[in-house]
């Protein structure tokens, strides 16, 4: 009825909520099994599904994964997939950082890019 008022608080809580929604709805769509866990193919085929790759470097690339990482692999968890998830949202965040970080052009480590993920995912990653 558009009577009630909405705060940035309440707003900003229906954001975050509704994105938490659409990353468990995308999980869901690999883990039938509703293990918990995708295998890391299944992760590789979430990540190019909207790629502008031609679906024969697509296979190649997912044979790829398959082949390091055989079906029996530990797979990826659904927390693990949010951290990665919200990283990507961020991604001109995460690439800015990592510019100012590396401004001698010699990369960064592990650690380094561990915390920046951090950063920019609000996670603990």
């Amino acid at each position: 009825d558009r009577q009630g008022t909405l705060t940035r608080e309440k707003f900003k809580q229906l954001q975050l909520d509704l994105l938490e929604e659409i990353i468990e709805l995308e999980f869901k769509e690999y883990d039938k099994g509703n293990t918990g866990r995708i295998s890391e193919a299944d992760f590789v085929k979430f990540l190019l599904k909207n790629g502008k790759i031609t679906p024969k470097k697509r296979a190649q690339l997912i044979k790829k994964v398959e082949k390091i990482w055989p079906s029996k692999g530990r797979g990826i968890s659904l927390p693990s997939f949010k951290s990665f998830f919200y990283v990507l949202a961020g991604s001109v965040e995460l690439e800015r950082a990592l510019f100012f970080l590396d401004v001698e052009g010699i990369g960064v480590d592990k650690e380094e890019f561990r915390k920046i993920s951090s950063w920019v995912s609000g996670l603990n990653t």
